[in-house]
């Protein structure tokens, strides 16, 4: 029996994400994706947060962040504060996965809305998470 037939439970996932990834020349996107590694490894001077930290930390506030669910930023976290921390940058987790800006839309307001308001108020380096650094 074919695996797009209606008798395959999978079948309506698979014509849903086919039909997903086809919109908006998704699939040109997917395979172009294949090469983000390299790209970023040859950018890596580029986007190095670290250094771009250190540059602007006194000149405008940072927002930054992630969380300890994500299976693939976590680690850059943990990096991230264990090497910027003392130099002011403070990272905050919202609880969910690698999509936490989607599941928790609205503790992603309420860090956007504290970090603002606290801009009138601080001195120094400024930096609340919502994502991987």
């Amino acid at each position: 029996m074919s695996a797009l037939s209606g008798a395959n439970p999978w079948a309506g996932e698979v014509r849903e994400l086919h039909s997903a990834l086809d919109r908006h020349n998704g699939s040109f996107y997917t395979a172009a994706a294949a090469g983000f590694v390299t790209d970023h490894k040859a950018q890596g001077d580029r986007l190095d947060f670290g250094r771009l930290f250190k540059t602007y930390c006194g000149r405008f506030p940072f927002l930054v962040g992630g969380s300890d669910e994500d299976p693939f930023g976590h680690r850059q976290v943990d990096l991230a504060q264990e090497r910027l921390g003392k130099l002011g940058l403070q990272i905050e987790r919202l609880p969910g996965g690698h999509l936490t800006t989607n599941e928790q839309p609205a503790a992603l307001a309420a860090l956007i809305v504290t970090f603002e308001r606290g801009l009138g108020h601080t001195r120094g380096p400024v930096s609340v998470s919502w994502r991987s650094v």
